[in-house]
């Protein structure tokens, strides 16, 4: 008598060869279940859970393509000068390997909201707290293929707000907006 297993699996690379390598081993798996009372996987020590079904959002392609999409359209900016020093990863203060950053958006301030944020938040992170409606200037310089390769100029400053705003999520969490960011093209 075959017992029935409870099964689950976290994916973290989606990479497409290694999804189609997991999936034979597990169909390979399967066919021991059927035949032997005790499996057990590669992916798995003795003793755990078999691995015999990836999930359905594993399966999909959906989640690869989706990441493709996620700038798509949109334009790609870095910074002119290494502002970025330090960042936060799993709630601990990590230097920053591109101190030029990443900022993608439809127009170069929507990608400027995101680089001033981002420059206030490592400034924290330095130990260097800005005054409230302290300006600061920074340049943003377009990456995106063919495109022009122009560069922006910007003034940003922070103003902290007298009453905090409060954010609800859809999950019931909420949040609080303590600041605003004000940013001024040159």
């Amino acid at each position: 008598m075959l017992k029935k297993k409870i099964i689950q699996i976290k994916i973290f690379k989606k990479n497409k060869k290694i999804l189609i390598k997991m999936e034979e081993e597990l169909k390979e798996n399967i066919k021991k279940i059927n035949n032997d009372d005790e499996c057990f996987s590669p992916l798995t020590e003795p003793g755990k859970t078999i691995i015999t079904q990836l999930p359905d959002e594993a399966k999909s392609d959906e989640n690869i393509i989706n990441k493709k999409k996620r700038h798509e359209g949109k334009r790609h900016f870095i910074l002119t000068e290494p502002l970025l020093e330090f960042r936060r990863f799993n709630g601990k203060l990590v230097e920053q390997n591109d101190k030029y950053g990443n900022f993608y958006g439809k127009s170069p301030y929507e990608a400027a909201r995101k680089a001033a944020n981002s420059i206030y938040e490592s400034k924290i992170l330095e130990g260097k707290f800005l005054m409230n409606n302290e300006k600061m200037l920074f340049g943003l310089k377009e990456i995106t293929k063919d495109s022009l390769k122009k560069e922006y100029k910007y003034e940003m400053s922070r103003k902290f707000l007298n009453e905090p705003i409060e954010v609800k999520m859809k999950n019931g969490l909420t949040y609080q907006i303590n600041f605003s960011t004000i940013i001024k093209s040159i």
